[in-house]
Protein backbone atom coordinates (compact mmCIF):
# COMPACT_ATOMS: atom_id res chain seq x y z
CA UNK A 1 0.00 0.00 0.00
CA UNK A 2 1.37 3.54 -0.65
CA UNK A 3 1.68 5.58 2.18
CA UNK A 4 2.21 10.03 2.44
CA UNK A 5 6.04 8.75 2.78
CA UNK A 6 6.18 6.90 -0.38
CA UNK A 7 4.48 10.29 -2.14
CA UNK A 8 6.67 12.59 -0.51
CA UNK A 9 10.33 10.71 -1.00
CA UNK A 10 8.85 10.42 -4.51
CA UNK A 11 7.78 14.29 -4.93
CA UNK A 12 11.04 15.15 -2.73
CA UNK A 13 9.28 17.04 -0.32
CA UNK A 14 8.08 16.80 3.12
CA UNK A 15 5.10 14.69 4.91
CA UNK A 16 4.18 17.81 5.78
CA UNK A 17 3.93 19.67 2.79
CA UNK A 18 1.94 16.48 1.27
CA UNK A 19 -0.61 16.69 3.83
CA UNK A 20 -1.23 20.09 3.02
CA UNK A 21 -1.76 19.71 -0.53
CA UNK A 22 -4.30 16.26 0.54
CA UNK A 23 -6.29 18.94 3.07
CA UNK A 24 -6.38 21.28 0.60
CA UNK A 25 -4.31 23.37 3.58
CA UNK A 26 -1.15 24.61 0.45
CA UNK A 27 -2.95 27.34 0.03
CA UNK A 28 -3.11 28.85 3.58
CA UNK A 29 0.37 27.42 4.33
CA UNK A 30 1.62 29.03 0.87
CA UNK A 31 2.99 26.23 -0.44
CA UNK A 32 4.05 27.30 -4.10
CA UNK A 33 2.04 26.02 -6.99
CA UNK A 34 5.01 24.25 -8.73
CA UNK A 35 5.56 22.35 -5.59
CA UNK A 36 1.64 21.79 -5.57
CA UNK A 37 1.76 20.14 -8.53
CA UNK A 38 4.63 17.92 -7.97
CA UNK A 39 2.67 16.28 -5.31
CA UNK A 40 -0.47 15.98 -7.36
CA UNK A 41 1.65 14.51 -10.36
CA UNK A 42 3.43 11.73 -7.85
CA UNK A 43 0.00 10.60 -6.32
CA UNK A 44 -1.22 10.05 -9.70
CA UNK A 45 1.62 8.28 -10.67
CA UNK A 46 1.58 6.39 -7.75
CA UNK A 47 -1.78 5.48 -7.21
CA UNK A 48 -1.88 6.73 -4.05
CA UNK A 49 -5.59 6.35 -1.80
CA UNK A 50 -5.76 8.55 1.07
CA UNK A 51 -6.79 6.11 4.24
CA UNK A 52 -9.93 8.22 5.33
CA UNK A 53 -10.94 5.67 8.12
CA UNK A 54 -7.13 6.27 9.61
CA UNK A 55 -7.62 9.83 9.69
CA UNK A 56 -11.14 10.19 10.82
CA UNK A 57 -10.56 8.15 13.57
CA UNK A 58 -7.40 10.62 14.68
CA UNK A 59 -9.50 13.43 14.27
CA UNK A 60 -12.47 12.24 15.96
CA UNK A 61 -14.81 13.42 13.42
CA UNK A 62 -15.39 11.89 9.36
CA UNK A 63 -17.03 13.34 6.31
CA UNK A 64 -20.83 12.01 7.69
CA UNK A 65 -23.95 14.17 8.53
CA UNK A 66 -26.65 12.77 10.48
CA UNK A 67 -29.98 13.93 9.96
CA UNK A 68 -31.74 13.02 14.02
CA UNK A 69 -35.75 12.89 13.80
CA UNK A 70 -38.52 10.56 15.31
CA UNK A 71 -39.72 9.70 11.94
CA UNK A 72 -39.00 10.12 8.18
CA UNK A 73 -42.39 8.85 6.79
CA UNK A 74 -43.87 12.53 5.95
CA UNK A 75 -43.46 14.78 3.47
CA UNK A 76 -41.70 17.19 5.34
CA UNK A 77 -38.93 14.88 6.57
CA UNK A 78 -38.60 13.01 3.38
CA UNK A 79 -38.22 16.21 1.12
CA UNK A 80 -35.37 17.94 3.53
CA UNK A 81 -33.66 14.50 3.53
CA UNK A 82 -33.67 14.36 -0.45
CA UNK A 83 -32.06 17.92 -0.44
CA UNK A 84 -29.47 17.21 2.39
CA UNK A 85 -28.01 14.05 0.04
CA UNK A 86 -28.16 15.76 -2.82
CA UNK A 87 -26.03 18.66 -1.66
CA UNK A 88 -24.13 16.54 0.98
CA UNK A 89 -23.20 14.35 -2.17
CA UNK A 90 -22.04 17.20 -4.05
CA UNK A 91 -19.62 17.93 -1.38
CA UNK A 92 -18.36 14.50 -0.98
CA UNK A 93 -20.25 14.10 2.44
CA UNK A 94 -22.25 11.40 3.37
CA UNK A 95 -25.61 11.83 5.25
CA UNK A 96 -26.59 9.18 8.19
CA UNK A 97 -29.99 9.01 9.48
CA UNK A 98 -30.83 8.52 13.45
CA UNK A 99 -34.08 7.65 14.35
CA UNK A 100 -35.22 9.04 17.49
CA UNK A 101 -36.51 6.01 20.24
CA UNK A 102 -39.44 7.00 22.59
CA UNK A 103 -37.48 8.11 25.49
CA UNK A 104 -33.97 8.45 24.42
CA UNK A 105 -32.37 10.80 26.27
CA UNK A 106 -29.74 13.83 25.02
CA UNK A 107 -26.97 12.28 26.04
CA UNK A 108 -27.33 9.02 24.22
CA UNK A 109 -28.56 10.71 21.18
CA UNK A 110 -24.91 12.66 21.08
CA UNK A 111 -23.53 8.96 22.35
CA UNK A 112 -24.28 7.70 18.94
CA UNK A 113 -23.06 10.67 16.71
CA UNK A 114 -19.37 10.29 18.72
CA UNK A 115 -19.55 6.67 18.11
CA UNK A 116 -20.33 7.10 14.22
CA UNK A 117 -17.71 10.07 14.27
CA UNK A 118 -20.72 12.85 13.24
CA UNK A 119 -19.05 15.50 12.01
CA UNK A 120 -22.55 17.64 12.17
CA UNK A 121 -25.90 17.38 12.74
CA UNK A 122 -29.46 18.21 11.12
CA UNK A 123 -32.15 18.17 13.62
CA UNK A 124 -35.82 17.36 12.37
CA UNK A 125 -38.87 17.10 14.87
CA UNK A 126 -37.05 16.42 18.25
CA UNK A 127 -38.94 16.09 21.49
CA UNK A 128 -39.43 19.65 23.16
CA UNK A 129 -38.00 17.90 26.33
CA UNK A 130 -34.74 16.68 25.14
CA UNK A 131 -34.05 19.68 22.24
CA UNK A 132 -32.47 22.19 24.88
CA UNK A 133 -30.26 19.63 26.10
CA UNK A 134 -29.68 17.97 22.80
CA UNK A 135 -28.40 21.28 21.18
CA UNK A 136 -26.43 21.68 24.83
CA UNK A 137 -24.77 18.66 24.37
CA UNK A 138 -23.58 19.43 20.64
CA UNK A 139 -22.80 22.29 21.15
CA UNK A 140 -20.14 20.99 24.17
CA UNK A 141 -19.05 18.89 21.91
CA UNK A 142 -17.98 21.08 19.33
CA UNK A 143 -20.56 19.34 16.56
CA UNK A 144 -22.23 21.76 14.46
CA UNK A 145 -25.61 21.54 14.08
CA UNK A 146 -28.85 22.76 12.19
CA UNK A 147 -32.95 22.71 13.45
CA UNK A 148 -35.58 23.26 11.49
CA UNK A 149 -38.05 23.85 14.77
CA UNK A 150 -36.19 25.31 17.58
CA UNK A 151 -35.18 28.99 18.05
CA UNK A 152 -30.81 28.26 18.36
CA UNK A 153 -29.52 31.80 16.92
CA UNK A 154 -28.08 32.26 20.64
CA UNK A 155 -25.87 29.47 20.12
CA UNK A 156 -22.83 30.03 18.02
CA UNK A 157 -23.00 26.11 17.33
CA UNK A 158 -26.29 25.92 15.95
CA UNK A 159 -28.54 27.76 13.32
CA UNK A 160 -32.54 27.82 12.84
CA UNK A 161 -33.30 27.10 9.28
CA UNK A 162 -36.91 27.57 8.69
CA UNK A 163 -39.71 28.41 5.58
CA UNK A 164 -41.26 31.51 6.25
CA UNK A 165 -44.73 31.19 7.51
CA UNK A 166 -45.64 34.78 8.56
CA UNK A 167 -45.25 35.28 4.96
CA UNK A 168 -47.73 32.50 3.94
CA UNK A 169 -50.19 33.41 6.25
CA UNK A 170 -49.79 36.70 4.97
CA UNK A 171 -50.17 35.57 1.18
CA UNK A 172 -53.44 33.45 2.29
CA UNK A 173 -55.45 36.03 4.26
CA UNK A 174 -54.46 38.79 1.74
CA UNK A 175 -55.51 35.97 -1.05
CA UNK A 176 -59.26 36.00 0.15
CA UNK A 177 -59.04 39.51 0.94
CA UNK A 178 -58.98 40.33 -2.72
CA UNK A 179 -61.56 37.78 -3.63
CA UNK A 180 -64.36 39.72 -1.68
CA UNK A 181 -64.09 37.70 1.46
CA UNK A 182 -64.55 39.80 5.08
CA UNK A 183 -65.96 37.42 7.06
CA UNK A 184 -63.36 34.54 7.69
CA UNK A 185 -62.40 31.84 10.06
CA UNK A 186 -59.65 29.40 11.46
CA UNK A 187 -59.52 26.08 11.80
CA UNK A 188 -56.14 24.61 13.71
CA UNK A 189 -55.34 20.98 15.57
CA UNK A 190 -52.53 20.92 18.69
CA UNK A 191 -52.84 24.10 20.17
CA UNK A 192 -49.94 23.42 21.85
CA UNK A 193 -47.48 23.00 19.09
CA UNK A 194 -45.05 25.49 17.56
CA UNK A 195 -46.40 25.45 14.20
CA UNK A 196 -50.17 25.69 15.41
CA UNK A 197 -49.53 28.56 17.63
CA UNK A 198 -47.46 30.56 15.17
CA UNK A 199 -49.64 30.54 12.34
CA UNK A 200 -53.15 31.05 13.83
CA UNK A 201 -51.77 33.99 15.54
CA UNK A 202 -50.34 34.99 12.68
CA UNK A 203 -53.89 34.61 11.12
CA UNK A 204 -55.30 36.89 13.72
CA UNK A 205 -52.62 39.19 13.34
CA UNK A 206 -53.30 39.69 9.49
CA UNK A 207 -57.32 39.90 9.49
CA UNK A 208 -56.95 42.48 12.07
CA UNK A 209 -54.87 44.06 10.44
CA UNK A 210 -57.74 44.06 7.44
CA UNK A 211 -60.24 45.56 10.02
CA UNK A 212 -61.73 41.75 9.82
CA UNK A 213 -62.68 40.47 13.68
CA UNK A 214 -62.52 36.77 14.04
CA UNK A 215 -65.30 35.70 16.60
CA UNK A 216 -63.82 32.97 19.22
CA UNK A 217 -66.88 30.38 18.10
CA UNK A 218 -65.45 30.45 14.60
CA UNK A 219 -61.70 29.74 15.55
CA UNK A 220 -62.13 26.38 15.98
CA UNK A 221 -59.23 24.44 17.77
CA UNK A 222 -59.26 20.63 18.61
CA UNK A 223 -56.89 18.96 20.67
CA UNK A 224 -56.13 16.36 18.01
CA UNK A 225 -57.58 15.71 14.61
CA UNK A 226 -60.23 13.01 16.24
CA UNK A 227 -61.57 16.09 18.60
CA UNK A 228 -61.59 18.55 15.32
CA UNK A 229 -63.61 16.54 13.32
CA UNK A 230 -66.18 15.98 16.65
CA UNK A 231 -65.72 19.94 17.29
CA UNK A 232 -66.54 20.55 13.51
CA UNK A 233 -69.71 18.93 12.89
CA UNK A 234 -70.88 20.39 15.89
CA UNK A 235 -70.33 23.68 15.16
CA UNK A 236 -72.27 23.34 11.67
CA UNK A 237 -75.05 21.18 13.26
CA UNK A 238 -75.56 24.31 15.53
CA UNK A 239 -74.50 27.15 13.40
CA UNK A 240 -76.88 28.92 11.07
CA UNK A 241 -74.39 31.41 9.64
CA UNK A 242 -70.82 30.38 8.47
CA UNK A 243 -67.84 31.92 7.59
CA UNK A 244 -67.58 32.05 3.56
CA UNK A 245 -64.05 31.19 4.04
CA UNK A 246 -61.74 29.42 6.40
CA UNK A 247 -57.97 30.09 6.69
CA UNK A 248 -56.56 26.54 8.14
CA UNK A 249 -52.88 25.93 9.74
CA UNK A 250 -52.37 23.06 7.70
CA UNK A 251 -53.35 21.04 4.57
CA UNK A 252 -54.81 18.20 6.50
CA UNK A 253 -56.84 20.47 8.36
CA UNK A 254 -58.26 21.41 5.65
CA UNK A 255 -59.40 18.32 4.29
CA UNK A 256 -60.82 17.27 7.47
CA UNK A 257 -62.77 20.72 7.44
CA UNK A 258 -63.53 19.73 3.47
CA UNK A 259 -65.11 16.49 4.62
CA UNK A 260 -67.44 18.06 7.42
CA UNK A 261 -68.59 20.98 5.14
CA UNK A 262 -69.65 18.34 2.46
CA UNK A 263 -71.13 16.66 5.21
CA UNK A 264 -72.92 19.45 6.27
CA UNK A 265 -74.57 19.85 2.75
CA UNK A 266 -72.35 22.47 1.28
CA UNK A 267 -69.89 22.91 -0.82
CA UNK A 268 -66.87 24.27 -1.30
CA UNK A 269 -66.04 26.69 -3.40
CA UNK A 270 -69.55 27.58 -3.56
CA UNK A 271 -70.64 27.86 -0.44
CA UNK A 272 -67.29 28.18 1.59
CA UNK A 273 -63.74 28.73 0.29
CA UNK A 274 -61.02 26.99 2.30
CA UNK A 275 -57.42 27.16 2.07
CA UNK A 276 -54.36 25.12 3.60
CA UNK A 277 -50.79 25.67 4.45
CA UNK A 278 -48.30 22.63 3.26
CA UNK A 279 -48.83 21.94 0.12
CA UNK A 280 -49.15 17.88 0.60
CA UNK A 281 -50.06 15.60 -2.34
CA UNK A 282 -53.49 15.10 -0.68
CA UNK A 283 -54.87 18.49 -1.36
CA UNK A 284 -54.08 18.57 -4.79
CA UNK A 285 -56.51 15.28 -5.79
CA UNK A 286 -58.80 16.44 -3.59
CA UNK A 287 -62.64 17.22 -5.02
CA UNK A 288 -61.27 20.52 -5.59
CA UNK A 289 -58.12 21.05 -5.57
CA UNK A 290 -56.60 22.99 -1.91
CA UNK A 291 -55.30 26.69 -2.27
CA UNK A 292 -52.46 26.48 -0.27
CA UNK A 293 -48.56 27.13 0.49
CA UNK A 294 -45.76 25.49 -0.47
CA UNK A 295 -42.74 25.35 1.60
CA UNK A 296 -39.19 25.15 0.27
CA UNK A 297 -38.08 20.97 2.33
CA UNK A 298 -35.81 20.65 -0.57
CA UNK A 299 -34.22 23.63 -0.48
CA UNK A 300 -34.21 23.46 3.65
CA UNK A 301 -32.68 20.46 3.39
CA UNK A 302 -29.77 22.02 1.13
CA UNK A 303 -29.44 24.78 2.90
CA UNK A 304 -29.06 22.73 5.78
CA UNK A 305 -25.86 20.78 4.31
CA UNK A 306 -24.29 23.85 3.08
CA UNK A 307 -24.08 25.67 6.46
CA UNK A 308 -22.87 22.14 8.67
CA UNK A 309 -19.79 21.47 5.99
CA UNK A 310 -18.70 25.35 6.28
CA UNK A 311 -19.06 25.16 9.88
CA UNK A 312 -16.75 21.73 9.70
CA UNK A 313 -14.07 23.70 7.30
CA UNK A 314 -13.78 27.02 9.05
CA UNK A 315 -14.71 25.93 12.85
CA UNK A 316 -13.88 29.32 14.29
CA UNK A 317 -16.75 31.29 12.04
CA UNK A 318 -19.47 29.80 13.86
CA UNK A 319 -23.19 29.57 12.35
CA UNK A 320 -25.13 32.57 11.48
CA UNK A 321 -28.59 32.04 14.26
CA UNK A 322 -31.47 32.51 12.02
CA UNK A 323 -32.43 32.02 7.99
CA UNK A 324 -36.35 32.26 6.23
CA UNK A 325 -36.69 30.65 3.16
CA UNK A 326 -40.07 32.14 0.69
CA UNK A 327 -42.83 30.42 0.49
CA UNK A 328 -45.17 30.12 -2.56
CA UNK A 329 -49.21 30.50 -2.52
CA UNK A 330 -50.60 28.07 -4.76
CA UNK A 331 -53.85 29.00 -6.24
CA UNK A 332 -56.56 26.45 -6.90
CA UNK A 333 -59.93 25.61 -6.81
CA UNK A 334 -61.10 25.91 -3.70
CA UNK A 335 -61.14 29.59 -3.08
CA UNK A 336 -63.43 31.63 -5.12
CA UNK A 337 -64.47 35.13 -5.14
CA UNK A 338 -67.33 36.42 -4.08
Amino acid sequence: MVTIADVAKHARVSKSTVSLVLNAKDKQWRVSESTRQKVLTSIQEMGYRPNALARHIATGKSNVIAVISKGFKHKYESEILSGAIDEATKSKFLIKTILIEENQTAEEIVGICQANLIAGVICRTIPPNISQSLFSALKNENIPYVSFEHHTSDNQWGIEICADEASGCRQLTRHLYSLGHRHIGIAAVHPTTRYSVMRTNEFIKCLNKLKIHVPENEIIIGKHFVDFEEHLNNYFSNTKSFPTAFLCISDAVAMILARCIWRAGLKIPDDISVTGFGNLPMGLFAYSPLTTVNEPYIDMGVMAVKHITEAIKLPDKGLPGKHALPVELIIRDSTRAI
